[in-house]
């Protein structure tokens, strides 16, 4: 089930080369064990919900590190790699605040895809941190925080770099995945409260 859901996202993000399915899924799953080799399941609901985990982490993946192969074996003859470099450094900010204020001001469906995309990113990412106690409290924000920038310099490095993708390296977007790993530990506490709450009512009842 899960590889054909692989087999889908990869088509949906228009990579559809034999290449780019064999290496992504690759990677994704070298990392992914990496992260939750430690995580101990033990009734059915943990099972569905480390499912939802690994399908969300698929999407993150994809999103934020997939890699077009493909372009590196085949297409890499005759590209403007001077000018390809060229728009990553006019297009990379290191200013606060700056691409936000933009995305805010002119407003348009892709600005604000962009600036909640980058909220929500990893607000789940945190969440499922903490359900499967892969991290503490204490240092989910910073792992986190750490998340989102080896993100930042993975796209630039790798895939921009060696890729020649098109994607870029902004403080702004470590900003917003850090407002979004807030939220997620923020609905991870009312979740929790609110299941200490429902057990407090079950033990009463039973009591």
């Amino acid at each position: 089930m899960i590889l054909l859901f692989y087999i889908f996202i990869i088509t949906f993000n228009g990579l559809v080369n034999i290449y780019d399915l064999l290496t992504n899924i690759l990677l994704f799953n070298v990392i992914f064990f990496f992260i939750t080799k430690k995580v101990i399941l033990n009734k059915f609901l943990e099972y569905i919900i480390f499912i939802v985990f690994e399908i969300y982490a698929w999407i993150l993946y994809i999103l934020a590190i997939g890699m077009n192969i493909n372009f590196w074996i085949f297409d890499i003859r005759g590209y403007q790699v001077v000018e390809h470099l060229h728009i990553l450094v006019n297009s990379t900010n290191f200013i606060p605040f700056r691409t936000i204020v933009s995305q805010v001001s002119h407003f348009s469906f892709y600005n604000y895809e962009q600036l909640f995309g980058n909220i929500i990113l990893l607000a789940p990412l945190c969440f499922f941190f903490l359900h499967f106690n892969l991290v503490t409290m204490k240092k989910s924000f910073l792992i986190m925080l750490y998340f989102s920038l080896s993100i930042e310099i993975i796209q630039f490095v790798i895939i921009d770099a060696m890729f020649f993708g098109h994607r870029v390296i902004d403080i702004d977007d470590i900003i917003l995945n850090a407002l979004g790993s807030g939220l997620g530990i923020v609905i991870y506490q009312i979740l929790k409260s609110f299941e200490k709450g429902l057990l407090i009512i079950k033990n009463k009842m039973i009591s």
